[in-house]
């Protein structure tokens, strides 16, 4: 959803990363056109060209992740660019014509795509809805004009004098309804217009003295915001058991070879694949926990699971067994997994929450029951005889630190309680306490700590809380030339002795300490990248003392390898690995 003056944010390219990396396939809303016409009051004409502009942005940002994903392909396994183009075709080309953008005013409660337009125009004109559609929007960027006099349609515009037909059919329309009940409120027009429009509302919902509910009550009978976003989500994405084939090697992390006499584990691409609401394997995913309005029974807030469900079909009172991300079901003891009962099964219907029995496959539930087993994420199985599934990888990291605490010093239990709800009801925040005893909250943003802040005072502490200015983290990095040649200029020639350290002092000078940085090979990087949940595992496991087994010995060994075939200094820069 982008915000139709604002344009592309650095929100926008997070969230577009984000759908990338997990391999979902997006729409776009333009949202709050409104504004266009009330505030920065644009013509129709600039309007559509303004709009044009912000979705060439969005897919230039969509082309730069394809070539990123084509680039490293083509460097690694020896594929050209042509070839790594040729075999893919990037699911994030966002069009009008394609289907996948819609336009609207969520406020106001309405939103269109090109096909509704399309439509509503057919049976004025007599045309097939098809073709006006690819009229409307054309693929190629050549627009088409429409000729009221000979009733044509054709590429040239007559001179300058007619309109691209998407203005002339929809923006003129919409200007002409704001124009009529908000900017220049004129009665005999907002009658006319209804009429037109075939709207049966009274003559009190007409002429409202509040013209802008006048004109969210037009707005949402005429083009109904839940309409068309339900109808692009059901002809544009692919269905349950389609996405979940293609995102199989997202959602199921790479693990060591099971042992051939450990036929009771759970084979995870045969059990996804099928998507099977009568398996007797139930599987799901715990993405995060949020705040439900209800109480459980000692007047706590009660957290749901937000929950998607991939094979078998989840009922009320089932005991589930809940793994947690360093789950192994190839040791017997593994502590990282427990039990617990389905108390309750919801079906989110924005807001309000639909009870039901039992959840089939390939659904979205909300499941009541997990707040003493999960804090933020984890895999639900009715066997602890499985893997644990991949766990959410946020792009965008907190950034925005600040420090909190109670107005009344005797509420400070109180705060804690309600930081731990906090950390717990929001995926992407981060509650941490300082060595001074200071408690800190890490958001994404302003708008999201204001959130954060917000529910914490009402819903979750419900006390007043001081609040220190923000604080922004600045982090940076290294980058090599060979991967980001556009980020270098001929001045950034390497320095004579790259791997130099650098030695400095502390600040009263009893301490001298060396530093140095390189950025990873780019083969080193993706072996982290892809292995990195068993190297956190084996990890934890020679942390606590346990012996290595086959498989671990058989990770470290690839490790090995993966730091040789590198060269260049980093044969023995394995030995300084850890993980967390």
């Amino acid at each position: 959803v982008i915000d139709v003056v604002e344009g592309v944010r650095t929100q926008t390219i997070a969230v577009l990363r984000q759908a990338w990396v997990e391999r979902l396939v997006p729409c776009l809303v333009l949202n709050k056109i409104d504004r266009l016409v009330l505030e920065l009051q644009m013509t129709t004409d600039d309007a559509y060209q303004h709009m044009l502009r912000i979705i060439e942005q969005v897919n230039a940002i969509a082309a730069m992740f394809h070539n990123e994903m084509v680039m490293e392909e083509g460097d690694e396994d020896g594929h050209s660019l042509w070839d790594a183009q040729d075999k893919m075709r990037s699911p994030f080309v966002f069009s009008p014509a394609l289907g996948n953008v819609a336009f609207g005013c969520a406020a106001a409660n309405w939103a269109f795509r090109v096909s509704d337009f399309a439509l509503l125009i057919s049976k004025r004109l007599g045309m097939n809805s098809a073709s006006l559609k690819k009229a409307l929007w054309p693929e190629d960027g050549n627009d088409f004009y429409f000729n009221p006099k000979t009733k044509s349609v054709s590429r040239k515009d007559e001179g300058g004098k007619l309109k691209p037909m998407f203005v002339q059919f929809v923006l003129e329309q919409i200007w002409a309804v704001y124009h009529a009940f908000v900017s220049s409120p004129d009665e005999e027009k907002a009658r006319k217009i209804v009429t037109a429009l075939s709207l049966k509302l009274t003559e009190r919902e007409i002429l409202n003295k509040n013209r802008e509910e006048a004109l969210r009550t037009v707005m949402s009978r005429w083009l109904p915001l839940a309409k068309c976003i339900l109808s692009m989500i059901l002809e544009e994405m692919p269905s349950p058991c389609k996405a979940q084939q293609e995102r199989m090697q997202r959602l199921i992390p790479s693990h060591p070879v099971v042992p051939s006499d450990r036929t009771d584990v759970l084979d995870l691409e045969q059990t996804f694949m099928t998507c099977d609401p009568t398996a007797q394997c139930t599987m799901a995913f715990v993405s995060k926990m949020f705040a439900g309005e209800s109480l459980n029974e000692q007047g706590e807030q009660r957290f749901i699971g937000f929950t998607r469900i991939f094979t078998g079909t989840l009922r009320v009172g089932d005991e589930i067994k809940v793994l947690g991300p360093r789950h192994n079901p190839l040791h017997d003891d593994d502590q990282h997994v427990s039990t617990t009962q389905v108390k309750a099964l919801y079906i989110l219907m924005g807001r309000d929450l639909l009870n039901v029995q039992s959840v089939p496959a390939g659904c979205i539930c909300g499941v009541w029951g997990l707040e003493e087993h999960v804090l933020k994420y984890a895999t639900l199985c009715s066997t602890r005889s499985c893997r644990p599934l991949s766990f959410m990888s946020f792009q965008a990291m907190p950034i925005v630190r600040v420090a909190v605490e109670p107005s009344n010093p005797l509420q400070h239990d109180l705060l804690v309680h309600g930081l731990q709800l906090l950390n717990r009801a929001d995926p992407s925040v981060e509650v941490r306490i300082q060595e001074t005893g200071e408690h800190v909250i890490l958001a994404s943003g302003e708008m999201h700590l204001e959130r954060c802040l917000k529910d914490l005072r009402e819903l979750f502490a419900k006390i007043d809380v001081h609040v220190s200015p923000p604080l922004v983290q600045f982090k940076e990095t290294l980058i090599d030339k060979k991967s980001y040649p556009e980020m270098y200029s001929e001045e950034d020639a390497p320095r004579a002795h790259p791997r130099t350290p650098v030695t400095s002092s502390t600040a009263n000078r009893l301490c001298d300490f060396s530093v140095r940085a390189l950025p990873l090979p780019r083969s080193i990087r993706r072996f982290l990248v892809q292995r990195g949940e068993e190297l956190r595992a084996a990890h934890a496991d020679l942390l606590a003392g346990k012996a290595a087994t086959k498989e671990t010995k058989g990770l470290l060994d690839m490790l090995k390898d993966v730091f040789l075939q590198a060269g260049d200094g980093w044969e023995e820069e394995w030995k300084c690995l850890w993980a967390s």
